[in-house]
């Protein structure tokens, strides 16, 4: 049977699980990753004879594993070549945004997200909150532009030129404001506007609540 003996692990990987080189070239993967099933797998499926991938999570990391069979002059699987890649810091990015995106769909706080630098802004995005206040869904008022929606900020000149002037500045603008429901009631709430920046730090979109 083909034994899963490791003849070689680049050293910048080991380094991400706490290795060297030297002392784990020998040893079986099924002694070394014992505590990491999930990681044997595809090294069970590459020595059948079929390639897997995978995503292993344990040790404080998370990698993209894929398996392929290696085979000899006769086509017999004569040993398997493993590539992981580190996704931890990837893997940590999308479970933070998951977390932020709950807190703004289960959050309390109304949130409305539109183009930056307009004084008539296109609404990119509301979370639930901001359609209960307002008395309309999404769908109503996602794509189209404050003056044109019922239920949203009702328009002040004066404030919005402040808005922009601090949207230039970078900074955050907080403002009373009254917000006009479907209904045709109208309620007072307190709003800060601030910019949302991408990683060049500019303002490619703008977040009130």
């Amino acid at each position: 049977a083909v034994q899963a003996g490791l003849r070689h692990r680049r050293e910048s990987g080991l380094a991400t699980l706490g290795l060297r080189p030297g002392p784990v070239v020998g040893q079986s993967a099924f002694e070394l990753f014992a505590d990491l099933p999930a990681s044997l797998e595809p090294v069970r499926s590459a020595l059948a004879g079929v390639a897997a991938r995978t995503t292993v999570a344990g040790r404080g990391w998370v990698f993209d594993a894929t398996h392929y069979p290696v085979r000899d002059a006769a086509g017999r699987v004569s040993g398997v070549v493993g590539v992981a890649i580190d996704v931890t810091a990837r893997e940590n990015a999308q479970a933070r945004l998951l977390l932020l995106e709950s807190a703004v769909e289960y959050g309390t706080d109304a949130i409305v997200i539109t183009e930056a630098g307009s004084a008539d802004p296109i609404i990119q995005y509301v979370n639930p909150a901001f359609a209960r206040l307002s008395g309309l869904s999404a769908p109503e008022i996602v794509g189209r532009p404050f003056s044109s929606v019922r239920g949203v900020i009702v328009p002040d000149a004066a404030r919005t030129a402040r808005r922009l002037s601090a949207a230039e500045r970078g900074e955050a603008f907080d403002s009373e404001v009254e917000v006009r429901r479907a209904d045709g009631s109208t309620v007072i709430a307190d709003v800060r506007f601030a910019n949302v920046l991408d990683s060049a730090g500019r303002a490619v979109s703008f977040v009130s609540r």
